[in-house]
């Protein structure tokens, strides 16, 4: 206890007689007033100093993970009526529409997704709404965090108001960019929601103590499962809360164990819905073998152990100094390291002189101690030490521990900076410029970065310059540019967008190649770009890395048409058999690839496919057609040309195209009234085919019927008129 009596002998020696004399002076009702009138004031200045930091991100729209939750997730747009499957799935099911489990323990948030689901239910999609909650859940938070801060540092007593230990830190936590993404994003709010909830637990945890009031003990317990409810890292104040307890109380044992007793019965009860929801209560022992959900999965023991020291590292580097800033860590973004390497060495070494010092002095209630405990607790569960998050690193985890950091800075400047300067005019001017440098840099950033967060294409492109080695987010970027190509009028500057998107897109699939979505992209931008033979190149990369790939293949099959339309048959076969080597029974597929052997010349190759289908028992009214159309157009077999198209007409009487090439047939071979009859059946089937109408007159010219001919050539040019007015 040395150092906590010699803590508290220093705060006396610091306080401002100034305020001594004032407090004698005043009558103690009036000196209470004031006190209050003060208190209020600065929970005001913070909760506006919140608002007004993130005041521009009013105008952004959703962006990164408001996707899964909000606007692409079937649960939250039902609104209420979504409650019930929010409540009983994974937060990803809404989006895939299936459990996927991807991620280690599954991924439980329900109720920042309920608040999802009812504002779309009162707003529809409306980001404005989303971000103005975002913004006062926040504001509410930091004052909510200021009051907690005056409960338990009643003792920690500064010369000034805008020094003390409560305004500080909280001012502290307010400003810090490392928040940006869980207050930018509207998706983060189950940061906010979660800390939020803890925190009561924690308030009313620490009342009960106080009063010994079981209503406080209810709501502590109650507050936790809303925590755990809105974000599962909030299990660690489990540990936090009796920390926290043993070192701002004069608490007992028995008040630690009958707190420990409300919080055990939450988790019971939250385990309990998670299971229900989940089908499993902490795990699902998931083993994720793409790189992009678990960057671990082709590492060594040790390069893992090492990597993951190493960004711990990088966090307590984000923490003193926030830049640059990115959404993104995904592989290869961090390097895999081992041990031998002197940045998991001395990362290794930092942090364990932080648990050794921390474990040292907690027992004399040290602050310092406190602080990083905090810190290392409320980080556990999203280090990737103990559940693999499925990223190397992201900032929001930081949202809670930050905590812990503004602590010990608030304490640095208050306490331990008058140890060394000794001239309290000196000692003032080096607070202030301390203080000045830290919130105009931290706003500043604060307030820039939100900017960022205006939208999917500004956020990619903009920190793909940070992560420059992230397979995901150059692809990311890369999308967004086929994106804004696609939106351009101007020819050229589409050309150019497409070829920045090519440039990140080749860059993310050379980081990692199987990334099958970079792929994709690579494929459509060369469509776009009318390169077709690259784009199949792009396409069947994917194929190759997920066979199935139902982007993939309905992609080919459009590329293949554009083949056709431009009249590249030779590409438009090559297409469509790359399509069959990994869907080899689509029979669409295989009647165009028949379709397309005659225009290079290879009419009995066509024959060899559709005969072979019917050998098999695949015929199909499409079958017999196309064998019709190739005999009497290619081979002048108006025999077997009527002979198939006829099995087609039994199999199909109503099919436009199939009336049509009989009667065609007919025509050629003389038979002028079966000619028109078949005619007359496929406009029965389609009505407005002018083509019908041109070959019905041609029918009846030949039957010497000049008067009908006509009828039908003028039904024909009608026809023809309308549809150039339609387009």
């Amino acid at each position: 206890m040395k150092q906590y009596n010699k803590n508290q002998q220093y705060k006396k020696k610091y306080s401002s007689a100034k305020a001594d004399e004032t407090a004698s002076s005043v009558p103690v009702q009036k000196k209470q007033w004031m006190l209050a009138e003060r208190v209020s004031l600065q929970a005001l200045i913070l909760f506006v100093f919140a608002f007004l930091l993130y005041a521009n991100t009013l105008t952004n729209k959703y962006t990164l993970d408001d996707m899964l939750a909000i606007t692409s997730n079937k649960y939250t747009k039902q609104g209420i009526k979504g409650i019930s499957q929010i409540m009983s799935h994974d937060a990803f099911d809404g989006f895939f529409g299936e459990k996927k489990n991807l991620l280690a323990g599954g991924r439980y948030r329900p109720l920042a997704q309920i608040t999802f689901a009812v504002e779309y239910q009162f707003f529809g999609l409306n980001p404005f709404v989303g971000h103005l909650n975002n913004l006062l859940l926040y504001a509410f938070l930091a004052v909510f965090l200021f009051y907690f801060l005056r409960k338990i540092f009643k003792t920690y007593k500064a010369a000034d108001w805008y020094l003390s230990m409560p305004f500080l830190v909280t001012a502290l936590f307010i400003a810090h960019p490392l928040h940006t993404e869980a207050v930018a994003n509207i998706k983060g709010r189950d940061e906010i929601m979660s800390f939020f909830g803890a925190l009561a637990t924690l308030w009313f945890a620490l009342k009960y103590v106080e009063t010994k009031k079981s209503i406080n003990l209810l709501l502590s317990a109650f507050l936790f499962i809303v925590a755990l409810l809105s974000k599962e890292n909030a299990i660690t104040f489990f540990a936090v809360i009796p920390l926290t307890i043993f070192v701002f109380t004069k608490s007992n044992i028995k008040d630690h164990l009958v707190v420990l007793s409300a919080l055990v019965f939450s988790l019971i009860i939250y385990f309990i819905i998670r299971k229900y929801a989940l089908g499993f209560m902490v795990s699902n022992n998931v083993v994720e073998k793409e790189l992009l959900n678990n960057p671990f999965v082709f590492a060594t023991t040790n390069e893992k152990y090492a990597t993951i020291i190493y960004t711990w590292f990088i966090y307590l580097k984000l923490l003193i100094f926030p830049h640059p800033l990115t959404h993104d860590y995904y592989p290869k973004q961090i390097e895999l390291i081992t041990f031998t390497n002197l940045k998991a060495f001395g990362a290794l070494l930092i942090y364990a002189f932080l648990i050794w010092f921390a474990l040292k002095n907690i027992l004399k209630k040290n602050l310092i101690a406190f602080s990083i405990l905090f810190f290392l607790i409320t980080f556990s569960i999203q280090s990737n030490l103990l559940i693999n998050i499925g990223a190397f690193m992201n900032e929001r985890f930081m949202f809670t521990p930050l905590l812990g950091f503004c602590i010990i800075v608030a304490y640095f400047i208050n306490f331990y900076l008058p140890k060394y300067i000794k001239d309290k005019e000196k000692l003032r001017q080096t607070t202030v410029t301390i203080l000045i440098i830290l919130f105009v840099g931290y706003s500043v950033k604060t307030f820039t970065r939100n900017f960022t967060w205006k939208d999917d294409f500004t956020l990619f492109t903009t920190d793909v310059n940070t992560s420059t080695n992230s397979a995901k987010c150059n692809v990311s970027a890369g999308g967004m540019w086929i994106d804004e190509a696609n939106k351009q009028k101007d020819s050229l500057k589409k050309v150019e967008m497409l070829y920045k998107a090519i440039g990140y897109l080749n860059k993310g699939v050379s980081i990692h190649d199987k990334h099958v979505a970079g792929w994709i992209l690579l494929g459509n931008a060369y469509m776009n770009l009318k390169d077709y033979k690259s784009s199949l190149i792009n396409y069947e990369n994917c194929l190759k890395v997920s066979h199935t790939h139902p982007d993939a293949l309905t992609n080919l099959k459009a590329l293949g048409q554009n083949c056709v339309l431009t009249k590249n048959y030779g590409l438009a076969i090559e297409t469509y058999k790359t399509y069959l080597r990994y869907k080899p029974d689509d029979i669409d597929i295989l009647l165009s690839l028949a379709d397309q052997y005659p225009n290079v010349n290879r009419a009995d190759t066509s024959i060899v496919i559709l005969e072979n289908l019917i050998a098999a028992g695949k015929s199909s009214y499409k079958v017999y057609n196309a064998l019709g159309h190739i005999y009497g157009q290619y081979y002048n077999n108006l025999n077997k040309a009527i002979e198939y198209l006829g099995k087609a007409v039994e199999l199909n009487p109503s099919d436009a195209s199939t009336l049509e090439n009989l009667g065609v047939a007919y025509g050629i071979t003389g038979n002028f009234d079966q000619s028109i009859l078949f005619f007359e059946k496929a406009l029965k089937a389609k009505p407005d085919n002018p083509q019908v109408y041109v070959n019905m007159g041609n029918s009846y010219m030949q039957k010497k019927n000049s008067a009908k001919a006509n009828e039908c050539f003028a039904k024909a040019n009608e026809l023809k008129k309308k549809a150039a007015l339609g387009k």
